[in-house]
């Protein structure tokens, strides 16, 4: 077992939480467990943009992920909305 400790950068951050990184960690697991070595690490290909091009990577996820949890925020007030007008006709029923 081994701990990484760094400033990961967030560029980073969100390949390991991408679903190629996890598809990788899929291609290593064995039988028995679920197992990264550090030599599989150390073998991980990862696609390292220059400085800029991660900050404007970066910058347009977190754009796209606002506009999903504002659309998520209007999702759920509808759900809402509509739970009402529902309770109130059954209610008038």
């Amino acid at each position: 077992m081994a701990i990484f400790r760094s400033k990961i950068n967030p560029f980073l951050l969100r390949f390991i939480n991408s679903p190629l990184f996890r598809e990788m960690i899929d291609e290593v697991n064995t039988v028995t467990i679920n197992q990264i070595t550090q030599e599989n690490l150390r073998s991980t290909v990862f696609p390292l943009p220059p400085l800029n091009e991660q900050s404007r990577i970066i910058a347009k996820i977190d754009e796209l992920m606002a506009r999903c949890d504002a659309l998520e925020k209007l999702r759920t007030e509808r759900d809402a909305q509509r739970l009402a007008v529902h309770t109130t006709v059954v209610r008038q029923l």
